[in-house]
């Protein structure tokens, strides 16, 4: 047996020890306080039903009896894990004699490959999956199961690689869009990411975890449209405010603050605890002077509502700087740098607070500070201007 896989084995039954022993600790507590039919109703969750049979006839569960019992689910656990051991060996046994038997039969020799990567054995499953396309240049089953190898890996350069043979071989295939678009998006290659995404059909049916996937990337890339269509899609399915809360997102980004302003109400009206749809209806109302008052109103229910989120202070403590309170402001906007350091709108406010305050020094260096952290042109062209006539 290899020495990686010994190893691998005698950390797994030590893990499985000490849960079986936690397990047993808080069961033993159990009986203790409430009586054996607590006792049987926690064992039973672990040994099965039969458990409950085995304990109904005693009254009480002494120390040694307990210690027994855990021996008995240790024994159990044990077992299990061997059998499914056990059951891999001889799945792997059985593929190579049929290998050994037919050399060139490429669909038992990936079944081999897919039973190596499920047993996290990565190098030989890659060896096999290279094999079968030496010989097979066009094996599409070889190349996406060394596409899903890489991709638990995030080998980025192999996923981007591999996902172009993909397109050669069956360019009608979607599922690898996505993931590359991620690793794309990974590297630093934001317009290739794009392109990927829109290599898939804006009516191609996803299933959920891979569809909110879709959604986050196209959002990440720059593709609020998209992103929006997806999250609509979305709501078909599996009906979340968090749906609606980053429609409006979109549509902000967008500059459609009619659109945005709409799906914050209705967050609110369907959801009347969600913080962030507060938190973003009072900043669209920060830009219009006339609506200060009722930004003032949403930042403080946001922020009663979730007082330790970094984004909700910023935006409570820059409606303060805009009524003048700088006093209340500061104490918002030193506590959102700490929570958001790397929010350049962040450092931007305080920046601009501490001019109110008289303090030039630590507003140049918040004021560079939001520069170098990405703000958007028209605003860094602002704070540039103020710096330069600090």
């Amino acid at each position: 047996m290899e020495t990686r896989t010994k190893i691998i084995i005698a950390i797994s039954i030590f893990a499985l020890l000490i849960i079986s022993i936690v397990a047993f600790r808080q069961t033993y507590v159990a009986g203790k306080n409430q009586g054996v039919n607590a006792v049987v109703s926690n064992l039973s969750k672990v040994l099965g039903e039969d458990i409950g049979q085995r304990l109904s006839k005693k009254a009480s569960l002494t120390d040694q009896e307990m210690n027994l019992l855990k021996v008995d689910i240790q024994n159990r656990m044990v077992k299990d894990f061997f059998a499914g051991k056990r059951y891999i060996l001889n799945e792997v046994q059985r593929l190579k004699h049929d290998i050994k038997k037919d050399p060139k039969d490429s669909s038992r020799k990936l079944e081999l490959a897919l039973i190596y990567f499920k047993d996290n054995k990565i190098n030989d499953a890659i060896k096999i999956c290279s094999e079968v396309i030496k010989r097979e240049p066009n094996n599409f089953l070889a190349y996406y199961l060394l596409f899903n190898i890489y991709l638990k890996d995030e080998n980025a350069d192999m996923v981007i690689d591999i996902n172009k043979k993909i397109g050669e071989i069956a360019p009608d295939f979607m599922e690898t869009h996505i993931p590359t678009a991620y690793m794309y998006l990974k590297k630093g290659f934001a317009p290739k990411a794009s392109e990927e995404l829109l290599k898939i059909p804006a009516t191609k049916s996803l299933d959920l975890s891979t569809q909110r996937f879709a959604a986050q990337l196209y959002a990440s890339t720059g593709m609020y449209e998209a992103a929006i269509s997806q999250y609509k899609m979305l709501l078909e399915k599996d009906p979340r405010t968090t749906y609606i809360l980053n429609i409006g997102i979109m549509n902000e980004k967008r500059g459609l603050l009619n659109e945005a302003q709409n799906a914050y109400r209705e967050v609110i009206s369907l959801s009347p605890i969600f913080s962030w749809a507060y938190n973003n209806l009072a900043n669209i109302y920060l830009n219009d002077p006339a609506k200060i008052n009722d930004a003032l109103t949403l930042a403080k229910i946001a922020y009663a509502l979730n007082p330790g989120d970094g984004f909700i202070q910023d935006t409570l403590g820059w409606t303060y700087y805009k009524l003048s309170d700088y006093d209340a402001a500061k104490l918002l906007l030193e506590k959102a740098r700490i929570n958001i350091p790397n929010s350049s709108y962040a450092r931007f406010h305080l920046g601009m607070l501490y001019i109110k305050l008289k303090k030039p020094q630590e507003a140049k260096q918040e004021l560079k500070l939001a520069i170098s952290l990405g703000l958007n042109e028209d605003d860094a062209k602002l704070t540039q201007k103020t710096l330069s006539s600090l």
